[in-house]
């Protein structure tokens, strides 16, 4: 009788791919490898064959990598979080600038190496100031909470997260030592998200959560709300699915601006690094001398609120309701009357700007991972003399990017901002300018 089971394979892993992959090479076939780095040696057997390249996963070690340290993070054997925690952050960088050079040269067909400008975390750890968590209680009262273990939806408790802010793990070191009043008739889930407000670094009560219902009846998010809100450092608390609670709270504040935010609602999550990012978005930016920004996927104002606070004229549009609300209340708060923040798809919004031929200096654009392949024909058309790409994923971005420069756009500019250490994730940020403008 055969054996059923796959062959089991002797990999070197050489390099790592974009999504956190090591990657090992034989018989001239490419092998993505989950859980692994460059210099790891690991016997595996292939779980997806896609014909020039197959996933393996790892079923013992040969040998493991110098690079590998001491992980900061007792969970990171089992949490699904973060994929390098054993690795130098010196060298995490490079790895992440290696995976815009590689999108660039792959997909935007760039022949010349380009020079990008990576600028690292001044935080390595605890920068992050919101969570997700998986939480259960039992039928005692007791709550534990954690995530989902990598590659797999099994619940990993923890008591800490090495990458949240202090503040949240102190919180997390309380909830751990009381109970629940409302004992469930039997073990309840739900998620819970914790959001720092890290404008008020130095003093308690700016925690503020939101509650997703719970699995079962036994125990309402009522009570759970009310639990979290006994809490001294709890500044809010909401159910999701409830938002006419929700109020507006003090999150950020740079260079004479304030910027608010709504529990629940998306907001960068390393604080410190942003203001970095606008620092050099002002720099890039100002020396144009706009007096039209176009902002397209401008959220609450994150990028653009800045310009628009020194007298140019910005019009943001946005297609979360929540986030254009902030928008425009951000706006009101700074005292901001001369720009606009719109509520709009983004596709429809561009073409509605053409017809009534609206035209702009500078177009900054932060759209979500997928890109924006959809609006590239309509940006063109508007004929902005630049334009400013922010993207969260080098593979997108360099799709657009490609487009882009067959329509008379060049790139001026290549900067890589680190928001994640200890993952694969990287922010891009693309300056383009239109040829002989």
């Amino acid at each position: 009788m055969s054996d059923p089971r796959p062959p089991q394979l002797e990999l070197q892993i050489d390099s790592v791919a974009f999504g956190g992959k090591g990657v090992a090479r034989l018989n001239g076939k490419v092998f993505f490898v989950p859980n692994s780095v460059p210099g790891d040696s690991v016997k595996a057997v292939v779980v997806e064959d896609s014909g020039r390249y197959a996933t393996a996963k790892i079923e013992s070690w040969t040998e493991r990598s110098s690079l590998r340290q001491t992980s900061n993070c007792q969970y990171s054997d089992l949490c699904g979080g973060c994929d390098w925690q054993e690795i130098p952050y010196k060298t995490q960088l490079e790895w992440k600038r290696s995976f815009i050079e590689s999108a660039f040269a792959r997909i935007s067909k760039i022949a010349t190496p380009i020079n990008i400008n990576m600028h690292g975390s001044s935080l390595e750890h605890s920068y992050r100031n919101r969570i997700l968590l998986k939480a259960r209680v039992s039928t005692t009262g007791n709550l534990t909470f954690g995530y989902f273990q990598r590659s797999s939806r099994d619940f990993v408790s923890v008591s800490k997260c090495d990458i949240a802010t202090n503040r949240i793990n102190q919180f997390l070191t309380e909830l751990i030592k009381k109970r629940l009043p409302k004992l469930p008739n039997q073990e309840v889930k739900f998620r819970f998200e914790i959001q720092d407000l890290p404008l008020y670094q130095e003093t308690e009560g700016h925690l503020a959560l939101s509650v997703y219902d719970p699995d079962s009846k036994s125990l309402r998010a009522e009570d759970i709300i009310q639990y979290f809100s006994s809490f001294p450092q709890v500044k809010h608390c909401i159910h999701v699915h409830n938002q006419s609670d929700a109020m507006a709270l003090n999150f950020d504040s740079q260079n004479g601006l304030n910027y608010l935010t709504l529990s629940g609602i998306f907001q960068q999550v390393n604080v410190a690094q942003n203001h970095v990012l606008r620092d050099y978005l002002n720099k890039l930016i100002l020396p144009l001398n706009p007096k039209r920004i176009l902002d397209i996927f401008c959220g609450s104002g994150n990028l653009s609120l800045q310009f628009a606070h020194k007298g140019i004229f910005v019009k943001g549009v946005e297609f979360s309701k929540k986030a254009i609300t902030m928008a425009k209340l951000n706006l009101e708060k700074n005292n901001i009357e001369a720009s606009e923040y719109h509520s709009f798809d983004a596709e429809k919004f561009l073409l509605r700007e053409i017809k009534e031929r609206q035209s702009y200096d500078v177009i900054i654009a932060d759209p979500p991972r997928e890109g924006m392949l959809k609006c590239l024909d309509s940006i063109v058309k508007i004929n902005a003399k630049h334009i400013v790409y922010v993207s969260c994923d080098p593979t997108t971005l360099a799709r657009d990017i490609a487009h882009l420069l067959k329509s008379n756009y060049e790139i001026v500019s290549v900067a890589g901002f680190d928001f994640f250490p200890q993952t694969y994730h990287i922010e891009t940020v693309v300056c383009l300018r239109l040829k002989n403008a």
